[in-house]
This record gives C-alpha cells, structure tokens and sequence, in this order.
C-alpha cells in the first residue's frame, strides 16, 4: 500500500495512506464470504443467504469493519515501509469506503526517537567520599545501646520530659465532634521521637503520672488528610505511666551481648564496617544518576508523551502498592502527583538513550553472565539455580537480563567519565581517636 510520511517532530509522524479500490473489493469479498457461512439470516440455510441479502442485513457493519482492516493494514505497512517505531496506537479518523474509488486517510503516529549517535564525549560524574568518623561510629553506637535499655518506671513526681516512654490515653474530638477513630488507648511513644504531633508533645511535656490535659490543635491547609485540613481539634490526654532508659555500660559485656563480640573494639569495628558498606551503596548509586544526569544533558532528545505517561502511571502503582503492602493508604496527594511527572520523564529519556547507546556500542549479556547471576542468587537464598529460575519466571528472567545490561553500561559509562570525588563534610570528617 502507498504511503508517505511527515515528520511533525522527532516523536511524532504523520501518515499519508492510499488503498486501492482493488484491495478493499478483495477483503470486502472475503468478509462477505465468511459472514455467509456464520450468519443465520431467516428464510435461508446456513450458508445459503445471496450476497445481496447480506449487503442488505449487514452492509453497514462490514463497510466499518473493512474500513477498519485497511486503516490497520495501511498503518503497519506503512510502520514497516519506513522503518517506524510506534510507542503508542495510532490516532485516525475513520474514513468511509466509496464503491470503486481507493480509500485514503492520514494518522498521526507516536515514535521513538531516531537516535544516530549517543555523545559520550567529556562526560563528568560526581561520587561522594566515603570516609566513617569516630562521631558516626560512637552515634550509630549509642542507637544500639538505646535499644539494649532497659526501661525503669518513674515515680508520680516525675515530670514527662524528651526521652521518657510515655503511655497515655487520648480522645479527640474534630470541631467539637468526637472521632473514635483518631483516638487511642495505652499508647506508649517515645517524647522526641516524632511519634506525636508536635503542639501534642509540647502539650504533654511536664506532665506528671495520671494527670490530664486538653490540648488543641489546629490542622495546616495542606495536611496529607483532605478531611482534617483547616480544621481544630481537641485532644484530651491522660498520662498513664512514665518510663526512663536505663541504658547499660559500654564495656566488652555490652559488646558480648550485641553478638559475637569478645571486646567492645570488636563491636566498633564491625559497625564500622557495615557503615563504610552502606556509605559506598549510597555513593555508588550518586555516582549512577550523575552519570545518567550527564548523559542526558550531552544528549538532549525528545520523549514521546505516551511512554511518559505509561511510566508515570507504573510509578503510581507502585507508589500505591507500597503503601497497601504495609497496610497503609498512600498519601496520593495532587503534589506527589505532580512531582512524579518530571521523573517519569527522566526515566523515559534514560531508556531510550541507554538502548540506543547499548546497540551503538555493541554491549551484550552473554547467557554465561545471566547463568552467574542466577548462580549469585541462589547461593545467598541457598536454594538450588533450578529452583531460583522457576520461581522468577521467564518475565522476571528477562528483567534480570535488562538489570545487567543496565549494571554493564553504567560501568561502561564510568570508564569513559572522569569521576570527581566530592570533599567529606565536616560531620563526615576522620576524627578517629
């Protein structure tokens, strides 16, 4: 079938189709063929009704449904003539058919963008320094001996203070109403831990044991639940009981208690091993988006609307499904909407200049490498590769396939970069003792 194409921007093309009076007679033939023998039309056998009586009967709806077929013949003859790749249907006006005449339309055609070459030239990537402190180390310690206390009951003169394991009660009421749902019973929460509202914990801090209070709140116009915002409410505590951390003695005891530990030496060095580990996962993956960030901006490039908007809403499931993981409902605000738009973007462009740069530089997964992987897989699941590959799945194979041609090309990406190391700050500086 005859076609040309307009190019309305990088992303979009315009398709010029014309089908031949000869083409459509042959499929209006062949519809009319099979409609004859499924058709069951009263007076006449199966089979048996003249084309005449079906014209009469469904002409109509086979004129629409030929139309159809040529417009989608038209199209992927076209896709195929002029080495076209679609991202999304295409949008059409249906044209009528017209006896002996041929039948022409236009579309409009998303695509993906023709990519000649990826610009890897001068790329620059930043990567943080990854340097543990005695100060990060003596924290992450004191977060360890915090959960180790043990915790003491106070006495009743013993006011609430930021520390203190607080158990109380409370009742609110929403603009004078009582909400059953917003209140609680033998709740215990941390003071200074961010478990309270803020005018909550003000409220309750010097309080003593079996005290009351009523503390009012007033909601921000932009408060993640629709339902509270710019409203006040009336929160009436009672305070049930006030504990104290006993937290226990850095010694090599404690270290023993933390864990095969002989000493308290050892218990540091290991968090500091695990804190460097954690620090270089962190600094890699910045160092992975800047060098995505460089790549993007040496190659600027269109994205087609339509795939920004597949991923945008896969960015949504996921957002949504997180919460509904954890039994939670996802605080789907018009912001967080928005906000993800720009991202759903950048993954976009990140896409089709990786599979672009990956053809352009012959990068490859052989089935050796997808082999080791799964091999990697089983041996910290302790399971047999057999097992590891039925239970991911040919779907879940293939994206583990796309994950290394991915980790291949970022380190590709890296060779070819210069890789400045940020400067430590100053919280991050060595001041081992």
């Amino acid at each position: 079938m005859p076609s040309k194409i307009n190019h309305l921007s990088s992303v979009e093309v315009e398709i010029n189709v014309e089908v031949s009076w000869d083409d459509i007679s042959k499929d209006l033939d062949r519809t009319y063929q099979e409609l004859a023998r499924t058709s069951k039309i009263k007076g006449f056998r199966p089979g048996k009704a003249p084309k005449h009586v079906l014209k009469q009967v469904y002409g109509k709806k086979v004129m629409e449904q030929v139309s159809a077929n040529m417009v989608e013949a038209g199209i992927l003859s076209a896709v195929s003539e002029h080495n076209l790749a679609p991202v999304a249907p295409a949008s059409v006006e249906p044209p009528t058919i017209e006896h002996g005449k041929a039948l022409k339309f236009t579309a409009k055609l998303e695509v993906q963008p023709e990519i000649e070459k990826v610009d890897i030239s001068g790329l620059k990537a930043n990567k943080p320094s990854v340097k543990i402190s005695a100060k990060q180390v003596n924290d992450e310690l004191e977060q360890l001996r915090a959960r180790q206390a043990d915790l003491v009951a106070t006495d009743e003169k013993h006011k609430a203070k930021s520390g203190d394991i607080v158990t109380l009660d409370y009742a609110v009421a929403l603009e004078g109403v009582p909400r059953q749902d917003l209140s609680t019973q033998n709740r215990a929460v941390e003071l200074g831990g961010a478990g309270l509202l803020p005018e909550i914990e003000t409220g309750i801090e010097g309080m003593r044991i079996n005290e009351s209070k009523d503390i009012e709140l007033s909601f921000a116009d932009d408060h993640g639940d629709e339902e509270l915002r710019g409203k006040k409410a009336t929160c009436s505590v009672t305070i049930k009981q006030i504990q104290q951390k006993q937290l226990p003695e850095l010694d090599d005891e404690f270290a023993k208690d933390c864990g095969e530990f002989e000493t308290l030496k050892a218990l540091k060095d290991d968090i500091k091993k695990q804190l460097e580990h954690r620090a270089e996962h962190k600094a890699e993956s910045e160092l992975q988006e800047s060098l995505i960030d460089a790549l993007i901006a040496k190659n600027p490039i269109d994205v087609p609307p339509s795939l920004v908007n597949q991923q945008h809403q896969a960015m949504l499931r996921d957002f949504i499904g997180f919460y509904q993981s954890i039994g939670a409902n996802a605080p789907l605000s018009e912001e967080i909407v928005k906000d993800m738009q720009p991202k759903a973007e950048r993954k976009v462009r990140t896409a089709l200049l990786f599979r672009a740069l990956l053809k352009q530089e012959k990068i490859e997964v052989s089935d050796k490498e997808l082999e080791n992987k799964l091999a990697e897989i089983a041996e910290r699941s302790a399971k047999h590769i057999a097992k590891v590959k039925a239970e991911l799945g040919a779907e879940k194979l293939e994206s583990l396939r796309s994950q290394l041609f991915e980790d291949k090309l970022l380190e590709f990406l890296k060779e070819k970069a210069t890789i400045t190391e940020s400067k430590a700050t100053k919280s991050q500086e060595n001041v081992d003792e």
